[in-house]
C-alpha cells in the first residue's frame, strides 16, 4: 500500500471500523482494541504515505529476539486473558488476547520490513479462524483463512 492505490487505505479504514463493532458486539474485547489500532494505522498510512521510503526487506531479527518476544507476549497473553475473563460478556479471552497481542508485534515487524512478520501472521490468522468460528462468525473465519493463505504467499515472496 505504501506505493500503491490510495483506495487501499480507505478500505482499511472502513474494514477496521466495521470490525471494531463486530468484535466488540461478540465479546471479543481485545480484538476490538486491535481493530481500533488497525484503524489508527490506516489513517497513519493514508496521511503519511508520501513519507514512506522503499527500504526493501530488512535482514531477520535474531532467534534470541524472537524467543524473548514470544515468551513476553505469551506472559502478556496469559495476564490479558485473565483480566478479560473478569469482564462480563468477554469471550474466548485467551485466544482473543493471543491474536491481539501477537498482532501488535507482527504489525511492528511488518511496517519495519522484517520478513519473519509473515510467519507470525500465518499463526495469528490461523488462530483467528478458530476464534471467529468459536463465535459463529463464519464469513470472518473464511476471510481470515484467506489472510492465512496471503501470509503464506507473503512469506514466500519476501524470502
Amino acid at each position: 500500500m505504501a506505493d500503491g492505490n490510495m483506495a487501499c487505505w480507505w478500505f482499511a479504514i472502513v474494514g477496521s471500523i466495521i470490525y471494531v463493532f463486530i468484535t466488540f458486539s461478540m465479546g471479543l474485547i481485545a480484538e476490538a482494541v486491535l481493530h481500533f489500532f488497525y484503524l489508527l494505522m490506516a489513517f497513519y498510512g493514508l496521511f503519511n504515505r508520501g513519507s514512506w521510503v522503499e527500504e526493501g526487506v530488512h535482514s531477520s531479527l535474531s532467534a534470541a529476539t524472537h524467543a524473548l518476544s514470544i515468551a513476553l507476549l505469551g506472559i502478556l497473553t496469559w495476564i490479558s486473558g485473565n483480566l478479560l475473563h473478569k469482564i462480563k460478556g468477554a469471550a474466548v479471552t485467551y485466544l482473543d488476547s493471543f491474536t491481539t497481542l501477537f498482532s501488535f508485534w507482527a504489525t511492528w515487524l511488518m511496517v519495519n520490513f522484517y520478513p519473519e512478520n509473515w510467519l507470525y501472521w500465518i499463526g495469528i490468522d490461523a488462530a483467528s479462524v478458530v476464534l471467529y468460528l468459536s463465535r459463529r462468525l463464519y464469513l470472518s473465519a473464511l476471510l481470515f483463512f484467506f489472510y492465512t493463505l496471503l501470509a503464506i504467499r507473503g512469506w514466500l515472496l519476501w524470502t
